[in-house]
């Protein structure tokens, strides 16, 4: 590596505590690891040095880089983990003192997720998980991500709004305790109470190693921050890297403000690193612009000298499916002119967006790949759309009738679905098969006999009202809940819309459109190619693009209300929407700065008949 002037102060930090600020392309893990390199060259033990980040990806890349600059025992011995994979050796360490055996297990968020419905099934009453609402398990597992990140341990909680939640909580710690198990969270919490409740501990751990660094620090949630602390608190030589303009994980609980308090705390010296390594000019220029309207933020500027480029380009059509052919043909011909698939990646704020993207690219014959998620058809709730649609296109499909059912009729078991499929198949309908079976006796006979009422309701509805109409009717929009899983970038009733409004966006076309024909197109986009290309376009949202960068890059759907999201636009409590929207703010930051040559930004006037305004970060960027 042959460093700037920034990044040789930052490599050359030796002793104290130090605030890396980093620009995006910077080189900041390359930085890290340099200044690790260093340490031991200087004579510190390798196994004294410890570097913490937070995704099992990054941690094996910095092992990686590591090797290659140490020699392989030095290398080895560099302990560079992730938050929970430290908790866990600390936990199995010290298992006597954490009041755990050695043996104890981790529950992953499927375990997790079970073992607090069957308390929830425990004190309600119920019989299956099934018949939980969403909206209760969410509010209990909320109140414990919140509690333990608000440092309030599991013994010292305040009650909860209704005492059948506490009720539930409890028993949920009790079954971990029961069957010697921690969950994710737990992991850290743990740490934090064995490090607090027990000075000797305490002490060890501080003396166990003598450099500490910290990668990413502003997506540090509360209890992250407060292990680091301790374990520094007698060398404080600790070393965090990170910037607060690329915080984009609230939903995690990451805090940003982690970064300024570690700066106030420690008294920490603060060094930047501003050459930008990856983009044009031009491209910082614009995301500069647009970061610079946010007042929390630590005051950076994005520098290059790389060669100029092409101005970024603004695209603003009446809607978005001709907005998504335009990116598709903008693909097609970078692709023609020579730039590699693999290095050109469209991004999007919602789920939803990647269905018209992938329409456009499939007639384009353009080969991608959905990164860090499903193909918008592949979705769960998108597929009981599919098979309602399927049976209300044909009434005699079968297995059309046993998808929608086990997704969405709660109470319906498996062997009820079965027999109606074995009437259906000596011929007639679902409907005469459902009507004779729900004159019977029992919950699976009621629940039936609510479908058939929801299907009588939706006639004369135009389809893609019918198909929200039943869904809400059978309770299926209830159950998925109106929480956005921003992990994933899914928004589950902004999918069932999207269908719903495609759907009669479709037979508005054109007369001779059907339902089965639609239906047909949906087949055609859905049956996938045999074999996977390498060579594929990138498809993900702008959660997924962070630490990414590719030679082109095209954000859709750029519009208000999408980014920034409605929700950041109209949070429920109004004091928080202008942090909401800096964060919306920093996505888009995020998002632009992953371009190395050619960006574009896309908007649309319409979507689905609906006026929609380009979004305020386009004017903030400089963009128009």
């Amino acid at each position: 590596m042959n460093p700037n002037p920034q990044q040789r102060d930052v490599i050359e930090h030796g002793k104290g505590p130090c605030l890396v600020v980093a620009v995006p392309g910077s080189g900041k893990t390359a930085c890290l690891t340099e200044r690790i390199r260093r340490l031991v060259e200087s004579g510190v033990e390798p196994r004294r040095i410890l570097a913490v980040t937070f995704t099992n990806k990054a941690a094996k890349e910095l092992r990686n880089r590591l090797a290659k600059n140490l020699r392989k025992d030095d290398a080895a011995e560099v302990n560079a983990s992730t938050f929970h994979s430290l908790c866990a050796k600390l936990l199995r360490t010290f298992h006597e003192e954490a009041k755990l055996p050695k043996d104890y297990v981790i529950y992953d968020s499927d375990d997790q997720e079970s073992a607090l419905k069957a308390s929830l099934c425990e004190v309600l009453g119920l019989e299956t998980k099934s018949e939980i609402p969403d909206d209760a398990y969410q509010s209990v597992l909320d109140y414990v991500e919140r509690t333990r990140n608000a440092c309030l341990s599991d013994e010292n909680r305040s009650l909860m709004p209704n005492a059948w939640q506490y009720q539930v909580v409890e028993k949920y710690f009790e079954r971990l305790r029961r069957e010697k198990a921690v969950d994710f969270t737990g992991l850290l919490f743990k740490v934090l109470e064995l490090l607090d409740g027990t000075p000797d501990i305490l002490g060890i751990c501080q003396r166990r190693w003598d450099y500490i660094s910290v990668d990413e620090v502003q997506d540090t949630n509360v209890v992250q921050y407060e292990i680091i602390k301790r374990l520094a608190g007698w060398h404080r030589n600790l070393f965090m890297v990170g910037d607060p303009s690329q915080s984009i994980y609230k939903f995690r609980n990451a805090n940003p403000e982690n970064l300024f308090q570690f700066e106030k705390e420690f008294g920490a010296k603060v060094l930047k690193i501003e050459q930008n390594y990856r983009s044009t000019p031009q491209v910082l220029r614009h995301a500069q612009k647009l970061i610079e309207n946010n007042k929390f933020r630590k005051d950076t500027v994005l520098a290059t000298g790389n060669k100029d480029g092409p101005e970024p380009e603004l695209i603003c059509e009446v809607d978005q499916d001709t907005m998504a052919n335009t990116i598709a043909s903008i693909v097609r011909r970078r692709i023609e002119r020579g730039t590699p698939p693999r290095e050109i990646a469209v991004l999007y704020r919602i789920r939803s967006a990647s269905r018209v993207l992938e329409k456009a690219l499939r007639a384009q014959r353009v080969k991608y790949k959905v990164i860090g998620g499903f193909s918008f058809w592949d979705y769960s709730e998108v597929k009981a759309c599919v098979s309602l649609l399927r049976l209300m296109a044909n009434p005699g499909d079968c297995m059309a009738f046993e998808s929608f059912s086990d997704r969405c009729l709660k109470g319906f078991g498996s062997k009820s679905a079965s027999k109606i499929a074995q009437q259906m198949s000596s011929g007639g309908s679902v409907i005469e098969a459902a009507k004779a079976f729900s004159k019977g006796k029992g919950k699976s006979a009621m629940v039936l006999g609510g479908f058939l009422v929801a299907m009588e309701g939706a006639r004369g509805l135009a389809p893609g009202a019918a198909l929200v109409y039943v869904l809400q009717a059978v309770g299926f929009w209830e159950t998925i809940g109106k929480k956005n899983n921003e992990d994933t970038g899914l928004d589950r009733h902004e999918n069932i819309m999207e269908v719903a409004q495609d759907l009669d966006q479709y037979l508005g076309k054109s007369t001779g459109n059907t339902l089965s024909g639609y239906l047909q197109e949906i087949a055609l986009l859905t049956s996938a190619d045999e074999e996977q290309e390498e060579e594929e376009v990138s498809l993900m949202t702008m959660h997924a693009a962070k630490g990414l960068e590719f030679d082109m890059v095209a954000i859709s759907h750029a519009n208000q209300e999408i980014i920034p999201h409605w929700n950041a636009l109209n949070p429920k409590d109004p004091s928080t929407r202008e942090s909401e929207i800096e964060e919306e703010r920093r996505l888009m930051y995020v998002a632009m700065t992953r371009a190395r040559q050619w960006l574009h930004v896309a908007c649309c006037r319409s979507r689905f008949n609906k006026p929609m305004k380009p979004s305020q970060f386009i004017r903030e960027a400089g963009l128009y």
